[in-house]
């Protein structure tokens, strides 16, 4: 399965404080870079909170419903170093904003590319 493209999205105003402002980015890619024992804590956590394993979880990002935007907001809090348990994560899903993401820099690559290397989040964040 190749990796889906990353995704960017912020949280609805109301979720900010509790869960980060700014824009935070959905990197399926970055899943294929974890050591196992962090996929296998990722997959139980999502079995405790969902009941579904890892491919079924990005089988429901893909699709893109409620379930799926859920797990992929998860999923970058978790890689973010975030390990609450899921049953604790209640963001207003309906209200979160997604775009297209950037396009992670090539594995090997020290520095992001020069295009983005000097903007700040909020300098990209749209108004």
């Amino acid at each position: 399965m190749r990796a889906l493209s990353p995704l960017r999205f912020q949280f609805s105003e109301g979720d900010r404080e509790r869960y980060g402002d700014g824009w935070h980015v959905y990197d399926e890619a970055a899943l294929t870079r974890l050591p196992a024992g962090d996929v296998v804590d990722l997959e139980k956590a999502l079995k405790a909170g969902l009941g579904c394993n890892l491919p079924e979880a990005l089988n429901a990002i893909r699709r893109g419903d409620t379930t799926g935007d859920l797990i992929a907001m998860y999923i970058t809090r978790w890689l973010a170093g975030e390990r609450a348990p899921l049953a604790e994560f209640n963001p207003l899903v309906l209200l979160v904003e997604w775009e297209p993401g950037e396009e992670p820099a090539e594995a090997g690559d020290a520095d992001p590319p020069a295009s983005t290397s000097s903007t700040t989040s909020e300098e990209s964040a749209p108004s």
